[in-house]
Formats: structure tokens, C-alpha cells, sequence
């Protein structure tokens, strides 16, 4: 289990470097690929808190 600001602080720097992202907003970006994954069945969200489950 996971919250996305946990996922924001350890990853989003190494996400954006190794994808060379210029975006404005990579966090919210980061948001929109969680709710994909929760909705293809790969993370359950669990709360209203920002938690995740990896399912798979």
C-alpha cells in the first residue's frame, strides 16, 4: 500500500527524468496514470486519502 503523495516524493523526480517529460503539471499526470491503472484492475484505491493497493 502506497499514497500517491509517497509515490509523488520517491519517484516523480526519477519518472520525469527517465521520460524526459517537460510537462507543466507531471504530478497531476502521475494522478491520471493511477486512476488508469485502478481502472484496468492494477491498484485498488482504498480510501478517500490518496491510498493505493497494488493488486497485481
Amino acid at each position: 500500500m502506497f499514497t500517491r503523495q509517497e509515490l509523488i516524493d520517491a519517484e516523480l523526480d526519477r519518472i520525469v527524468s527517465e521520460t524526459g517529460s517537460k510537462g507543466a503539471t507531471p504530478h497531476m499526470t502521475l494522478s491520471r496514470e493511477l486512476q488508469q491503472l485502478r481502472d484496468a484492475g492494477v491498484l485498488e484505491f482504498v480510501d478517500d486519502r490518496g491510498t493505493y493497493q497494488l493488486l497485481s
